[in-house]
């Protein structure tokens, strides 16, 4: 309650206050298990937190090799965005020589493994999949985020069954700002020649453009 006034106040949430940001060892709270990927950004491997038993997934990243802006930008944005579909942090580590992000476990794996073993999807299955997708999209967008890179390998499967749960990763490539560069389409569409499923790809990147355009554009937003 306001006191000069009486009036009520409303409690305002924000998820951004519930991500804990520490400095020091990390497996002071958590007992690593097997890998669970790596890549150029690092590696990721299961975790277990001590005190409660949940298993996680935790991104290792050495210090020396990231751009921290980029960084730092995928975690301000996934400590604020909070949707089913969007892989959520719990964490984030800081020591002398990495940066730790703590985030859910799917042990699903990648929507592109799952592409390539199973071959085709039924109606059904594909239904479910994209109806995921796009309202995902449509979240990020109605909260001025664009992903910009949105592939299978960027969506994660919280189990193998035939109605899984999605979650998108890789947010450090989104832009707080309505704004997306026309260089960047085209050189997405060049990396697609290498993908056997090319027409994947197209069709997700065409549904993050199309509704974007068809939201943004009579709202005077500037797109390149």
């Amino acid at each position: 309650m306001d006191k000069s006034t009486g009036n009520h106040k409303d409690l305002i949430i924000n998820k951004s206050n519930f991500i804990a940001y520490k400095k020091g060892s990390i497996s002071k709270e958590y007992t690593f298990g097997k890998p669970l990927g790596s890549g150029s950004f690092g590696t990721v491997r299961e975790a277990v937190h001590k005190q409660t038993g949940q298993i996680r997934a935790v991104k290792i990243l050495k210090k020396s090799e990231q751009d921290e802006e980029k960084l730092f930008l995928e975690v301000d944005i996934l400590a604020r965005l909070s949707h089913p579909n969007i892989m959520q942090i719990y964490e984030f580590y800081d020591d002398n020589t990495n940066f730790y992000i703590v985030s859910e476990y799917c042990p699903g794996g990648e929507l592109f493994d799952s592409i390539t073993e199973k071959g085709v999807f039924t109606e059904k299955e594909a239904c479910w999949l994209m109806k995921q997708i796009l309202s995902t999209v449509c979240y990020s967008h109605e909260n001025k985020v664009v992903h910009r890179d949105l592939k299978p390998e960027n969506i994660l499967l919280d189990d193998k069954s035939d109605n899984p749960i999605l979650k998108i990763i890789d947010w450090g490539g989104g832009k707080n700002k309505i704004t997306i560069l026309i260089k960047s389409i085209f050189e997405f569409f060049i990396l697609l020649e290498s993908y056997i499923s090319l027409n994947i790809y197209i069709h997700l990147i065409f549904i993050e453009c199309f509704l974007l355009y068809s939201k943004y554009l009579s709202n005077n937003f500037l797109i390149f």
